[in-house]
């Protein structure tokens, strides 16, 4: 009985582990420019007339954006994935070429 309890821990901290590599994501912050330009790939891609956007927020931060045609978009990342450092011109490749 013991070792069934052992072997039934092991395989869900092994499957939480699995999840918590590859599966759990957390919202990340878009800004306007951000917002427009995936929502204008959308049309492109999808051919979409759509004329309006609206911005999906969370605590005062846009985590993404709804089109009129029901496609809805929320930029997200992987807990364990590093953060992208950005300037404040929004260009991360200066950034990273002087460091």
């Amino acid at each position: 009985m013991l070792e069934m309890f052992v072997a039934s821990a092991w395989a869900c901290a092994a499957a939480y582990g699995f999840w918590y590599l590859f599966g759990a994501k957390e919202h990340v912050p878009l800004s306007s420019q951000d917002v427009f330009i995936l929502w204008n790939v959308h049309k492109k891609d999808t051919k979409c007339n759509s004329e309006k956007v609206s911005q999906i927020k969370t605590r005062n931060s846009v985590i993404g954006f709804e089109c009129d045609c029901g496609y809805k978009y929320y930029s997200r990342r992987r807990i364990t994935q590093k953060p992208v450092n950005r300037s404040e011109s929004g260009n991360e490749l200066e950034e990273r070429v002087h460091e």
